[in-house]
C-alpha cells in the first residue's frame, strides 16, 4: 500500500500487526475467509460491469489514478488468484 501509507499504518495497528497485508493474511487464515471473487460466487463474465458500476465512484482523491484497463486487470486477479 505505498500509495497510502497512513492507510496501511492504521490498518496494521487495528490487526495488531507489523503490517496491513501481514495483519489480513491472519485475519483470512483465523476466519478461514474465501480468497478469490470466485470463491465468494462472483462470475467472471461479469467483470465488465463490474468495471462499469465501480469507475465512476472512484474518487479523484484516490490515492492512485485509475482507469478501466488497470480496474479490470484488478478484478480478474482478484477473481482468479488468492488475495495477498
Amino acid at each position: 500500500m505505498a500509495a497510502a501509507p497512513k492507510a496501511e499504518a492504521r490498518i496494521a495497528a487495528a490487526l495488531d500487526s507489523a503490517g496491513a497485508v501481514t495483519g489480513l493474511q491472519r485475519l483470512y487464515k483465523s476466519l478461514d475467509a474465501p480468497r478469490t471473487l470466485r470463491a465468494l460466487g462472483f462470475h467472471e463474465d461479469h467483470i465488465t460491469e463490474a468495471v462499469d458500476l465501480i469507475l465512476p465512484q472512484v474518487p479523484p482523491s484516490n490515492p492512485r489514478s485509475i482507469d478501466a484497463a488497470d480496474l479490470q486487470r484488478l478484478l480478474h486477479s482478484a477473481w482468479k488468484e488468492n488475495t495477498p
